[in-house]
């Protein structure tokens, strides 16, 4: 192990997915890795920088690695054709671990830079988002699924205590509006299952009004929202509601959620979601997150739920929180990387993530 050399080529924005690299730096650390470099490849803004992406190229061609992990896609289109040539060719002699966390489909096409990725990569780790994933890769390619998780840097604080009762008579939802059109149709209006959130917005706004629903994200109309927040608030807003709301996109992807759930789950509080379909690595009959397969009943499951925490004081006890504390999280995922790469390295970690049978406790 101390021969390795590892490489992070880091394409998340900053702040979001941050934990991703330095959980995965902990867990090469830990395995005994004695050389790992790193490069984010948007240095400290929200917009990929050619310079960032011309330096991630010049270490990656300019020096020999056994392992590259690649979190999310560096866009390989700043670069020119032969620096791509340079790079396709320095990266067939490496190890090459692909994290794909997002979902792409109807409204939300594969982007190229996704496709340069999955076809170079040894291993490409995906959190379900992708429909038919062997099409874009290699026939050699290892394919693994793995959970979304909670940075567990961002989050630290949330992950160590746990959430307080609340006199909250209010429920939450952080999301982003991405239907493109003023009065928003049904399959025609941004990406998949786009609609449905808009519905959730709507009702629960019209219904509960604007002191007993608190919204957040973009591009919702200014009666509705309190607008954008920061991404290391979530947690903080979502433990101050008595109940939180999630619809979420590409439903019929198996396994797939986006990280709003696992940072939902981190909260403590009742969780109201859009349903995930198989599910396999959540447990079947965890008492704070409730699953509703329309928009109406969502939107009742939380009326009711409101109204019992007006009625008895409190919200229920706090499974979500002990289900997911340590279990979805990055350092978690940082390990699971790398037993791809090193099978053994961590012999206990299930595949996927079980949901009932493994301690949740952080390693020494």
């Amino acid at each position: 192990m101390g021969e390795s050399r590892a490489l992070i080529l880091n394409a998340w924005p900053p702040g979001s997915q941050y934990g991703h690299a330095a959980g995965l730096r902990e867990a090469l650390a830990r395995i005994g890795h004695r050389d790992v470099a790193s490069v984010d490849i948007h240095g400290t803004t929200s917009r990929p920088s050619p310079d960032f992406v011309h330096r991630a190229s010049t270490l990656v061609t300019s020096q020999s690695w056994s392992d590259v992990y690649v979190l999310g896609a560096p866009d390989v289109s700043l670069l020119r054709p032969r620096e791509r040539a340079e790079l396709q060719s320095a990266l067939q002699s490496a190890r090459v671990l692909y994290w794909e966390s997002d979902a792409w489909g109807r409204g939300k096409p594969v982007a190229p830079q996704v496709r340069f990725w999955l076809r170079t990569a040894n291993t490409v780790v995906h959190a379900g988002g992708l429909k038919s994933i062997r099409r874009h890769t290699s026939s050699k390619t290892r394919i693994r699924f793995a959970p979304p998780c909670y940075c567990h840097l961002t989050f630290a604080a949330a992950e160590r205590c746990a959430p307080a009762p609340t006199a909250s008579g209010h429920a939450v939802m952080i999301a982003n509006n991405v239907t493109k059109t003023q009065i928003p149709i049904p399959g025609m209006t941004g990406i998949a299952d786009g609609f449905g959130r808009w519905l959730v917005a709507s009702k629960l706004s019209r219904q509960l009004g604007r002191a007993r629903f608190h919204l957040y994200g973009k591009n919702w109309p200014t009666k509705w929202s309190r607008g954008p927040i920061p991404f290391s608030k979530q947690v903080t807003i979502m433990r101050d509601a008595a109940a939180v709301a999630i619809w979420d996109h590409f439903q019929s992807r198996a396994d797939y959620a986006s990280n709003r759930l696992p940072i939902a789950l981190l909260s403590g509080r009742p969780i109201f979601s859009s349903p995930v379909r198989k599910a396999s690595w959540l447990p079947n009959n965890l008492s704070g997150l409730t699953f509703s397969s329309s928009t109406a009943e969502l939107v009742s499951s939380i009326e009711d739920a409101l109204s019992r925490a007006a009625s008895n004081g409190e919200e229920p006890s706090h499974a979500n929180w002990e289900w997911v504390r340590y279990r979805l999280s990055t350092a978690r995922l940082g390990e699971f990387f790398v037993e791809q790469m090193y099978p053994g390295a961590y012999p206990d970690l299930p595949f996927p993530w079980s949901p009932h049978d493994r301690s949740t406790q952080p390693r020494n």
